[in-house]
């Protein structure tokens, strides 16, 4: 616990330097993030990491939110948070 509390500034950064993806404040082990990039929905984004296997969980029908452009990301080890990453870069430039 003592470590993904560490790694935790470290993904947010990350996540925010993602065009297309802004990641909110947190204090958990899990970041919820919008989607800006229009052409990209987060079902689009959910199912394209999960063909990578990486499971995120996509936030359609949470209250509050809009629906289709929130996903929330589990704060994982380095290699993993790098591979996840990589493939949101890739989804969000491509759109989808």
């Amino acid at each position: 616990r003592a470590l993904l509390r560490a790694l935790r500034p470290n993904v947010h950064h990350a996540l925010a330097g993602i065009p297309g993806l802004r990641p909110l404040p947190t204090a958990a082990n899990f970041v919820l993030c919008r989607i800006e990039n229009p052409a990209v929905t987060s079902d689009q984004v959910t199912q394209c990491l999960a063909a990578q296997g990486i499971l995120i969980r996509n936030c359609d029908g949470w209250p509050g939110l809009e629906p289709g452009r929130f996903i929330r990301l589990a704060i994982r080890m380095p290699e993993e948070n790098e591979r996840l990453f990589t493939a949101l870069r890739e989804i969000l430039q491509h759109g989808g």
